[in-house]
């Protein structure tokens, strides 16, 4: 058996179900098959999810969802159409929607209806049993998955039928539908995939596989063969975005591969994420931003037992996670989210930090960006390192900090936001080309 997910962009029109069809036929195994909401048809088309999430902002400042919502009925009006199936039944569906939605259901609940209604139209066109994810899936409040989740999968799936199901959503221990982060649909495909024990768990999006560089801004960006699960989840955290990176959990767990394949080209091979691979070496660059650093200084700080964990006490008061931090002899420094906290709460706790800890002096840097390259045992040899700075340094890009990560999988650096993407090339011009 294959479990298959189809991004956004696969299932944005009739003629992208037409390509979606012609794939599930090309291979009886493809038997589960989990769908995201509509994306967008082109550049100035908006994603169905985010159509609902405006039906929501209406509600609250007018009372009712109309303009918002006319928006997604005609669009999957439109689809049923154009693939010359009845449309009755789907008018009733997005009636029960628009009422639930003015009734104040809620922002997940709204979200959510894209992927289940997606998820009838194409049950509809490909003669598939529709099952509803809010049945069989289970969110825990932190966004895990409750392990609830495979025995109800395990006793409403016969693994000799074929059954269409809505990604992205699940309903938690009370009965009401939560969704993940988004792009979690990719996270509900490797749930099914666990679950039925899949051959293989094919993810179907609009890219020939996971790049090595973001391919926007790299021309010279390639999709990667081969990868593990554990380089995927190291170049999603530094903000590849193809594949979400909690979806790999469940199927790391029971071995099965992932193949991230392209709808508008079913002949290419993607990339193959698997447990194990025999090379070695990098595999990708990408960044992520924006960051702040703090960096607090105070003579003989290495004798004072305890006061980092206190530290990272009261950075939690304010709402800071930190992504790392680093200590020295007389200083402590440490990397977070810009956006986690307001300008006006990060003077107070540089005012606290001073008085509470009698730092010497507290320094930030703002708008700073973190540059990550990844790949088995890179770390083994510093030849990688060597490269990846010596080109930032030559091709003038400052360095704020440069960190080995906590496994042999990747290291990074700081840098300045605004060159971020120059940084990326250059390192990738030293370690691909």
């Amino acid at each position: 058996m294959i479990v298959c997910k189809f991004g956004g962009s696969s299932v944005a029109s009739a003629q992208q179900l037409e390509k979606v069809k012609a794939i599930i036929d090309s291979d009886s195994r493809r038997q589960v098959i989990v769908v995201s909401a509509p994306g967008k048809r082109d550049s100035s088309d908006i994603k169905v999810t985010d159509l609902l999430y405006s039906c929501c902002r209406e509600v609250k400042e007018s009372g009712s969802c109309e303009t918002s919502f006319t928006k997604i009925e005609n669009r999957f009006i439109e689809i049923l159409e154009d693939l010359s199936l009845e449309t009755d039944s789907m008018r009733k569906a997005l009636a029960e929607v628009k009422k639930n939605i003015d009734n104040n259901a809620g922002e997940n609940y709204a979200a959510s209806r894209g992927e289940y209604l997606n998820a009838i139209v194409i049950a509809q066109y490909l003669g598939f049993e529709f099952v509803d994810a809010a049945e069989l899936v289970v969110i825990n409040e932190n966004g895990t998955i409750n392990e609830e989740t495979w025995e109800l999968i395990d006793k409403k799936l016969d693994k000799s039928k074929k059954y269409l199901i809505p990604g992205f959503y699940g309903r938690n221990k009370n009965n009401v539908v939560t969704t993940f982060s988004r792009g979690g649909s990719d996270i509900s495909g490797a749930i099914f995939a666990k679950a039925m024990n899949a051959e293989v768990y094919e993810n179907w999006t609009d890219v020939a596989g996971c790049y090595n560089a973001d391919p926007r801004y790299i021309d010279a960006a390639y999709p990667i063969e081969t990868m593990t699960y554990k380089e995927v989840r190291e170049l999603a955290a530094f903000g590849a975005s193809v594949f979400h990176s909690d979806a790999i959990a469940p199927v790391m767990e029971v071995g099965i591969p992932i193949n991230i394949k392209n709808t508008n080209d079913i002949n290419a091979c993607g990339t193959m994420i698997v447990s194990e691979k025999n090379e070695n070496g990098p595999v990708g660059v990408s960044q992520i931003g924006t960051y702040t650093k703090l960096t607090c200084r105070k003579l003989m700080l290495y004798k004072e037992p305890g006061m980092i964990n206190l530290i990272h006490t009261v950075l939690r008061t304010y709402g800071i996670n930190p992504l790392f931090s680093t200590q020295g002899v007389d200083t402590f420094s440490l990397v977070f989210d810009k956006t986690s906290i307001s300008e006006k709460n990060l003077s107070s706790l540089k005012t606290r930090m001073l008085e509470e800890f009698k730092f010497d002096n507290i320094d930030l840097e703002n708008d700073l960006a973190i540059v990550g390259v990844v790949g088995q045992q890179i770390n083994d040899d510093l030849l990688y390192f060597k490269k990846s700075i010596d080109a930032l340094y030559e091709n003038g890009i400052m360095i704020y900090q440069s960190v080995t990560g906590s496994s042999s999988l990747s290291f990074f650096a700081l840098v300045k936001d605004i060159e971020a993407k120059k940084a990326v090339q250059v390192i990738f011009n030293s370690l691909f080309l």
